[in-house]
């Protein structure tokens, strides 16, 4: 597939749920609610990506820093994110809050899984 064929392409309904979930609960909710749901995304990629960097290696042979570094990066990266929001949650968290965070994170999840679901039965 060519480059300007993924950017034109329309996203999948799923995708488009996801985008519009994240976009929801990050900006027109509570700054609490909007970390929540990126702490939920943040948290899983770290394993995703170490994940990844182990097939590559076992099953496709690749060693070559350049075939690794987009996981790598996420890696590292993401751990920091996750981490950095869990800090901040723990500092500005209160029972209270948990009413309504733990169905944003809920709904956060759902939207993530379900944008995975829409690839799966796209493509699988």
């Amino acid at each position: 597939m060519k480059r300007d064929e993924v950017a034109d392409a329309a996203p999948l309904p799923e995708t488009l749920d996801l985008i519009n979930t994240f976009r929801t609960l990050t900006r027109y909710r509570s700054y609490l609610a909007g970390l929540v749901a990126l702490l939920a995304y943040e948290s899983q990629i770290p394993e995703v990506a170490a994940t990844k960097i182990d097939g590559l290696r076992r099953f496709y042979g690749v060693s070559h820093e350049r075939g690794l570094s987009f996981f790598q990066v996420h890696l590292r990266a993401d751990r920091f994110h996750a981490n950095t929001a869990r800090q901040i949650l723990h500092e500005h968290l209160t029972p209270a809050d948990a009413e309504t965070l733990v169905p944003t994170c809920e709904q956060a999840l759902d939207a993530l899984w379900g944008m995975l679901d829409g690839v799966y039965a796209q493509y699988c």
